[in-house]
């Protein structure tokens, strides 16, 4: 009790507290209300609070408002599944400015009608949710010059292969100007199932300078258990020669199928004296046999930076991401 049942990338319930983002505001807590009527319109969107892809407009983003279960249903096509809402499409580099209207969408493909007023031509990424992971699929996207809902001028077509969930799709788009996107499977993938996937955010990200200790605090955001994950530490990207620091283990995470988060923090012993980028790897020999998404699986910040990192505390996730399916 206590949770009000809205959200937007797949499926997402809410933990009883969220951090404050505005400048200057005390680092208490907010409780969320059973009321939703009585909640107050979120200016700025959570996407910095959880590593997991979103939109900057408010009908998808993570902050629920009065009246976003209409704008949610139309731009996602999104429903009640479940105990909560789920959206089958998400939206990224979009600017606020956008509308879409998503007319179908499954593992067969999508079709999407597209709108921005953000000025100039920008490469938006259209991130579906219920594409078969493997699955080989034809883009079609362009112009709808009669704004009759079809696509009068072809901007482009290609074929590709649908990676993973979570995967963004990329267009090119111009400002005021109709589109219809269409994606169709050719070719089937790996069907959706229940898989684990353990999630990391640079926010939780810390360095205690007592203790000589980076941190990171992982997430299970699924709904099976985790079981005996390795987290790797590396001083410097990895792939750019960046140097080991030292590999733990996380014996076990639970599945917040209660709907409270579930996350452990692991650390590392590693005098920082100087600011460093600390990355932090989940799973990095590749071990997990199906993950919904690997997109999430890395992450890395400055530590030591100006003493901000021994400073300020961890964003607090308002709420956790659902999604189903397997990583291909």
């Amino acid at each position: 009790m206590g949770r009000c049942p809205i959200g937007t990338d797949r499926e997402v319930t809410y933990s009883q507290t969220e951090a404050r983002r505005t400048k200057g505001a005390s680092e208490e807590p907010l409780e969320q209300r059973a009321d939703c009527r009585k909640q107050k319109p979120r200016g700025r969107h959570l996407r910095t609070h959880w590593p997991i892809s979103t939109s900057e407009a408010g009908p998808t983003d993570h902050v629920g408002f009065i009246g976003i279960i209409d704008p949610l249903f139309i731009y996602t096509r999104g429903s009640w599944g479940r105990p909560l809402l789920t959206a089958t499409v998400t939206y990224e580099n979009t600017t606020e400015d956008f509308a879409a209207a998503t007319v179908t969408a499954d593992p067969q493909g999508l079709r999407i009608y597209y709108y921005t007023l953000a000025p100039g031509r920008r490469t938006i990424g259209i991130v579906p949710w219920e594409l078969e992971a493997g699955g080989t699929y034809r883009l079609v996207y362009g112009i709808d010059a009669g704004d009759d809902g079809k696509i009068d001028i072809i901007t482009e077509q290609r074929d590709f292969v649908f990676p993973q969930h979570g995967s963004p799709v990329q267009i090119d788009v111009e400002s005021r100007t109709n589109y219809v996107v269409e994606i169709d499977q050719l070719q089937r993938g790996e069907l959706i199932g229940p898989a684990p996937d353990p999630g990391l955010s640079a926010q939780d990200t810390r360095y205690n300078p007592a203790r000589n200790l980076p941190t990171a605090r992982i997430y299970n955001v699924s709904f099976q258990p985790i079981r005996n994950i390795k987290i790797a530490f590396y001083d410097g990207f990895p792939s750019a020669g960046g140097k080991p620091i030292a590999v733990q283990q996380i014996p076990n995470i639970e599945n917040p199928n209660d709907l409270e988060p579930r996350m452990v923090t692991v650390g590392v012993n590693y005098r920082l004296d100087q600011p460093t980028d600390i990355y932090v790897a989940i799973d990095p020999d590749d071990e997990i046999n199906s993950e919904i998404t690997a997109l999430n699986n890395v992450a890395h910040k400055r530590l030591m930076d100006s003493g901000v990192n021994a400073k300020q505390p961890a964003p607090k996730p308002a709420k956790l991401l659902r999604k189903r399916g397997r990583r291909g």
